[in-house]
């Protein structure tokens, strides 16, 4: 199945930061990107204690990444290696 689109942009947001944007949706936050993805790793604070692998769905630019992983490592080191 390939997903089709009307439209795709890429804006950037107060930040600086790009943000895509399709159909109309803005895939991050247009004001601050990095913040957001610092608040979705408070918000799955409980499951990033409780496993040390996780599986991430949407990846839009892929600013919620690296604070994912960061903190990942922090909380369970390199477990896997």
């Amino acid at each position: 199945m390939v997903a089709k689109f009307e439209s795709y942009e890429l804006k950037y947001s107060k930040t600086g930061h790009p943000v895509p944007v399709i159909d109309g949706v803005h895939l991050h936050s247009i004001y601050n990107p990095v913040k957001e993805a610092e608040a979705l790793v408070e918000k799955n604070r409980a499951v990033l204690e409780s496993r040390s692998e996780i599986l991430v769905l949407g990846l839009g630019m892929g600013h919620h990444l690296e604070d994912l992983g960061r903190e990942l490592f922090r909380l369970h080191g390199d477990a896997h290696r």
